[in-house]
Formats: structure tokens, C-alpha cells, sequence
């Protein structure tokens, strides 16, 4: 989308510059959209904000198109409209849940099963690019290790919990829990993916506090 040479270029449709492997994923018309989509927000930010294009970060367009409803994931269960859609674009975009891919017919299909519950060894090894430890032996992740996960996040990052200093996150995630829309507080029980993904988007802000190069790859 961002031409090697020359400033002030913004490619969109098919005619981005990319491998004939790539080619193959960016081809059909709804990856075409987003592509067009994600154009008019790189220009329309480069503009806002007084820089290059190449300049403006990978996030900040994300951000924006997921705030339009716009599917950076293509997830067939959860959907513009579905229960935490921007919660888990956000978690999902950033690798700590990823998708199930599916070849379905002609087309393939990526599944996020929001309602399963979280294998904690899938979750492990997820976590291993952000240098993130999940300390338990649990084969299925409980609401309470869920918190005890962010917990641990903060201590290691020296966060603040939504600019404040909260001394308890499981006093403010109980408090917040149907706020946040979800249901069912109970800390002993299997948290699901779409409830860590509400849980961990409203709390650390991973898509947020994990910035990414134009690569994808982790800026560390």
C-alpha cells in the first residue's frame, strides 16, 4: 500500500504490490474493500496529523477502522453487531486468541468460538512472542487465573489500570464485569474466549500497548 519510493502515495485495490502467495489471500472483493478502507484512513490520518504516510502507526488505522465496525479479522461467529465484535477484532488482531481456520468449499473460513472455553497450553504458547508467563497447570483457563494473568501483566509492565492505581484488579473486575456486558461473575468457573477477550481488551489493552511495524511483526 505504501510504495518503497516516493512520498504522499497511497495504493489500494489490486494494485498493491505483493507476492503471487499474498496475492492469493488479497484478491476476492472483501479484502479488496478492507484494503480500500484502510487506505482512505491511512491518508485521511497522514493528513490529521501531519505526517508521511509511511509514518503514521499500524495501529492508529486499525483503531479506526475497527471503531467503523470495519472486520480486520474475518471471523464468521463474530460479526458486526455480535456480542463484543471490537473487543475481540482488538484481541484477535493482536494473536493472543487466534482464529480457526476452516477450508469450506471453494472459500475458507476462519472461526473465533467466542463461547469455548480457553485452552491454557494454546494460550501459553500465544503468549510466548509478548514475553507473557501464564502460571498455571489448569488445562482450561478459570476467570480467576484470568485475573491473576493480568495481574501479572501489570506488575511486569508497571501499568495503571484505566490511569489509575487500583489495588485490587479483582475488586474492579467484579465491579466492571456487567458493565463490560458480560455475565455469570464467578471466579472458580471456565472463562470463555470472548469473555478474556472483553476482559483482557478492558483492562491491559493489549492491541493498544503492543504496537506492530508495517510487517506485523512486534515492535520490542
Amino acid at each position: 500500500m505504501i510504495p518503497q519510493k516516493g512520498n504522499g502515495l497511497v495504493v489500494a485495490e489490486k494494485s498493491i504490490s505483493v507476492s503471487n502467495v499474498i496475492n492469493g489471500a488479497t484478491r476476492l472483493q472483501p479484502c479488496v474493500m478492507l484494503i480500500g478502507q484502510a487506505a482512505g484512513v491511512l491518508a485521511a490520518l497522514s493528513v490529521k496529523l501531519h505526517m508521511n504516510v509511511r509514518e503514521v502507526q499500524v495501529r492508529s488505522v486499525q483503531a479506526e477502522l475497527i471503531k467503523s465496525n470495519a472486520m480486520l479479522m474475518p471471523y464468521i461467529d463474530a460479526i458486526p453487531g455480535s456480542p463484543f465484535f471490537q473487543s475481540i477484532q482488538r484481541i484477535g488482531a493482536t494473536g493472543i486468541l487466534k482464529g480457526t481456520g476452516i477450508p469450506k468449499n471453494w472459500a475458507n473460513q476462519t472461526w473465533f468460538y467466542p463461547n469455548a472455553e480457553v485452552d491454557t497450553d494454546t494460550l501459553k504458547i500465544n503468549l510466548k512472542d509478548f514475553d507473557i508467563l501464564v502460571d498455571t497447570d489448569e488445562n482450561k483457563l478459570t476467570v480467576q487465573s484470568a485475573i491473576n494473568l493480568i495481574k501479572g501483566i501489570y506488575s511486569n509492565n508497571n501499568l495503571y489500570l484505566n490511569q489509575r492505581i487500583i489495588k485490587d484488579i479483582t475488586v474492579f473486575v467484579e465491579q466492571e464485569w456487567n458493565n463490560w456486558g458480560l455475565k455469570s461473575y464467578d471466579t472458580h468457573r471456565k472463562i470463555t474466549r470472548g469473555e478474556l477477550a472483553v476482559l483482557l481488551d478492558k483492562t491491559i489493552h493489549p492491541f493498544e500497548l503492543f504496537s506492530v511495524d508495517h510487517f506485523g511483526r512486534l515492535k520490542k
